[in-house]
């Protein structure tokens, strides 16, 4: 079983991705010795290299000694919040190669120093970045992370992070306990068992020729998973040979009820474009509440559904166009690389003659092999409305 390194990759909220955001911001990258950065963080004379770097890395998990100190730390933390005054007066004399007296300043000073230290900024915008990366961070510390960053409030930003990476950061992790927690993460907010993840997945594996009629058996006792991939064959005709909506509804809707994403935005798209219903206000109202419910399940494509809404403006509960609004959920949905929103955000661009911005987006769908978006690419071409 391999272990997972942790100082080496940007999913790992840990010690030594820490380390390594703050060698990156300091001046002298030779003052910032890991065993010189360790020191500081647990107010120690000296320590061996070989032994920080094997914490670093996450080969061995942080000896009991240095947990006990900083659960100490904590407790004194809690009663007076300018206990890490010392500690990160240290760092920034690390990152800003200037020796910084903790005498020579009071609290209320040092946090209107270390608050505008741009290179503390900087480690702060990759940690939390990392932070969103690492399924073992929980949603509520990313929360407070984001709003410590959004307040400029870097002191408690790191005071938080050095809880995290020495108490409760588990190291060393393996691959396979990686592959397990991002699962578990992925589904957390659904009704879905990792049962319902293994047993749909056995059947894909091994069954070969006789999978649609196992999974169709598999459907039928309620498993998401192969109520959403029966779905998606009665939806394409792959079953009866023709598209039989109402069956591929009926099981979307299965799936749905144990907050599958897709199958929740999937009704919401029958009902929206009319493979349900007739597209009336009370159809466009069932929709519109369906991508809602699957955008607070992580569904992306319900972000860029909901931006068709505004753009449209067919949903009674947006009223009318919106292409402000339009925009930003399409450019939300296009941070995840949803090929879609790339799409319309080049068309939003191109009907504007704004050939340049539409062109950016076709170009980064096209990457993401979008044939749609490819034949857009040559026709600008073609037409000269891009150089080449």
């Amino acid at each position: 079983m391999n272990y997972i390194k942790m100082n080496d990759n940007s999913s790992q909220l840990s010690l030594g991705n820490l380390f390594n955001a703050i060698r990156k911001e300091t001046v002298s990258k030779n003052a910032s010795l890991q065993s010189e950065i360790f020191c500081i963080l647990f107010e120690l004379k000296d320590i061996g290299d070989t032994t920080v770097n094997n914490y670093c890395t996450g080969y061995r998990a942080i000896n009991s000694i240095y947990k006990e100190k900083y659960l100490r730390f904590k407790k004194k933390y809690e009663k007076d919040s300018s206990f890490f005054k010392n500690i990160i007066l240290s760092l920034l004399s690390i990152l800003d190669g200037y020796v910084y007296i903790s005498n020579e300043y009071t609290f209320n000073e040092f946090l209107q120093l270390a608050n505008n230290n741009k290179r503390l900024k900087n480690i702060c915008v990759d940690l939390y970045n990392i932070s969103k990366n690492d399924v073992s961070v929980n949603n509520i510390l990313v929360e407070h992370l984001y709003n410590y960053l959004q307040e400029n409030n870097l002191y408690q930003f790191i005071v938080q992070v050095l809880f995290f990476v020495i108490l409760e950061k588990k190291q060393p992790i393996y691959e396979e306990e990686e592959m397990i927690n991002t699962i578990q993460k992925s589904i957390y907010h659904t009704s879905i068992s990792t049962n319902d993840i293994n047993e749909f997945l056995n059947i894909k594996l091994i069954t070969g020729s006789l999978g649609i009629r196992a999974i169709r058996e598999l459907a039928k006792k309620g498993n998401p998973y192969a109520c959403m991939e029966v779905g998606n064959l009665e939806f394409y005709g792959q079953i009866a040979g023709y598209p039989r909506y109402i069956e591929s509804y009926n099981y979307y809707k299965n799936a749905s009820d144990k907050k599958h994403p897709v199958a929740t935005w999937f009704l919401g798209f029958m009902h929206y474009n009319g493979f349900v219903g007739n597209k009336s206000d009370e159809d466009y109202k069932i929709a519109w509440d369906y991508f809602n419910k699957a955008e607070k399940l992580g569904c992306i494509a319900a972000i860029n559904s909901i931006g068709l809404a505004y753009l449209e403006g067919n949903v009674p509960a947006v009223k009318k166009k919106d292409e402000e609004k339009a925009i930003s959920y399409f450019k939300t949905a296009a941070d995840k690389n949803y090929v879609y929103a790339f799409n319309n955000l080049g068309l939003i661009y191109e009907k504007q003659k704004n050939y340049n911005k539409a062109f950016e987006y076709y170009i980064q769908s096209a990457n993401l092999k979008e044939s749609w978006a490819s034949n857009k690419i040559g026709n600008f071409y073609r037409l000269g409305l891009r150089s080449l």
